[in-house]
């Protein structure tokens, strides 16, 4: 038996599902190992609760919390299984939304001061441990200000993306690049000795030094660089 919420959030009326396994709603994401603790816990505790991927009848995947309870008759045995669930996948996804903002830079796309001083905290450790160095490096655009004034918002937030797209470029994969406010970046390289870490400045100058055409204008950047290496 099934109710109208069902119908409306899987798209199936209760003719098209009755006498068929639950296992038509699939989304395919969960192994059979996941499958089996869960009807596992059932059985032996009388319930189960969770998150499940289901797919609806056109196609599209959501996640739904489930709650999944036995009925039992008056022998003890279990008669029937009873489950409730609801479509939480809009839930989650502005949730994983609000995570990312508080973790990275709308802008750029970068990590931002806050994420970066978790990566510095684990990659202290990790060169710690393992008895390397470690370089910050941190850039500020000069005069900044004076293009967002001469050439508008819209253009700065241009160099600003251009300009970080630049720093990617220069650094190593296992290398983060973040953004620390409007025109400051700071680069984490874990590992990097201070004779790489001018080889790093080098090339941040190198990529830098290029004009940035945005549209039909063009600014020429310079940026401050300092540099701290641990220990």
């Amino acid at each position: 038996m099934v109710n109208s919420a069902f119908t409306n959030i899987t798209g199936y009326t209760q003719a098209e599902v009755l006498g068929h396994n639950p296992r038509m709603l699939s989304a395919h994401r969960h192994d059979v190992r996941f499958y089996r603790e869960m009807w596992g816990d059932v059985v032996r505790k009388g319930s189960w609760k969770g998150e499940v991927w289901n797919r609806n009848k056109n196609g599209t995947e959501y996640l739904e919390r489930l709650s999944i309870n036995v009925l039992r008759d008056h022998a003890g045995d279990i008669s029937h299984y009873i489950g409730t669930f609801s479509d939480i996948t809009e839930q989650r996804a502005a949730q994983e939304k609000i995570d990312w903002l508080s973790h990275f830079d709308p802008l750029t796309q970068l990590p931002n001061r806050d994420l970066l001083a978790d990566r510095c905290a684990h990659d202290i450790n990790l060169v710690q441990r393992e008895d390397r160095q470690m370089t910050m490096v941190v850039l500020n655009i000069d005069r900044f200000k004076l293009i967002n004034e001469t050439l508008g918002f819209a253009v700065g937030n241009k160099v600003i993306k251009k300009f970080a797209r630049r720093l990617v470029s220069a650094v190593r994969a296992q290398d983060t690049v973040a953004r620390l406010g409007a025109d400051e970046f700071a680069l984490l390289l874990p590992g990097e000795t201070p004779q790489g870490a001018s080889q790093v400045i080098e090339r941040l100058q190198a990529v830098l030094s290029e004009p940035f055409g945005v549209g039909d204008q063009e600014a020429d950047i310079s940026a401050s660089i300092g540099v701290a290496i641990h220990p």
